[in-house]
C-alpha cells in the first residue's frame, strides 16, 4: 500500500521546502562570499582580476537572491488569485477557511517575529548580514502580518464573490 497517491499536493510541499531553505541558505552563502571575498582582496598573491569577479559576485549576489525572495512570494500570491478565481467553493467551507487563515497568520506571525528578532541582534554576524543586504526580504519580514492580513482578506472576497446558485 502506498502512503501517498495523490503525488500533486506533494509537489507543492516540495516547492514550498525547496523555497524555504533557499531562503534560509541565501544569507549564509551571502555571509560566506563576503568573507571570501575580503580574504581574497587583502592577499598579495590573488590575481587582481580574480579579486575583482569576487567582488562583482559579491555584490550582485544578495541582490540577485532578495529580488527572486520577492518574485517568488508575489507568485505564490498571484497563484493564490488565480486560484481562488478558478476554484468553486461552497459559502458553508467560510468557517474553515477563516480558522485556516488565522492559524496561517499565528504561525507566521511567529516566524516573522523570530527573523526580526535574529535580524536586529547585534552578536548574529549572518543577521547583519541579512539586515544590511536584504532589504526586501527584511520590508517584507517586518511587514508579515500587514501584508497577509491584507491578501488574506482580498483572497476570501474573491474566493466568494462569484455569484452562484446553491440549493
Amino acid at each position: 500500500m502506498r502512503l501517498f497517491k495523490n503525488k500533486k499536493g506533494n509537489d507543492m510541499m516540495y516547492l514550498i521546502m525547496i523555497i524555504l531553505v533557499m531562503v534560509i541558505l541565501a544569507p549564509i552563502l551571502s555571509y560566506v562570499l563576503n568573507e571570501v571575498s575580503t580574504v581574497l582582496n587583502a592577499d598579495p598573491n590573488v590575481q587582481p582580476e580574480s579579486a575583482h569577479i569576487t567582488n562583482n559576485l559579491n555584490n550582485s549576489f544578495s541582490e540577485d537572491i532578495d529580488m527572486v525572495v520577492f518574485l517568488i512570494i508575489i507568485a505564490l500570491y498571484l497563484g493564490a488569485i488565480i486560484v481562488a478565481l478558478v476554484l468553486d467553493v461552497h459559502p458553508l467551507f467560510l468557517v474553515g477557511a477563516v480558522l485556516f487563515m488565522i492559524l496561517l497568520m499565528w504561525m507566521g506571525g511567529m516566524f516573522a517575529n523570530t527573523y526580526v528578532d535574529y535580524i536586529s541582534d547585534p552578536s548574529s554576524t549572518i543577521g547583519q548580514e541579512i539586515d544590511a543586504h536584504f532589504p526586501i526580504t527584511k520590508f517584507y519580514m517586518n511587514h508579515f502580518l500587514e501584508i497577509n492580513l491584507g491578501f488574506f482578506i482580498i483572497y476570501l472576497i474573491l474566493l466568494y464573490s462569484k455569484t452562484r446558485q446553491y440549493l
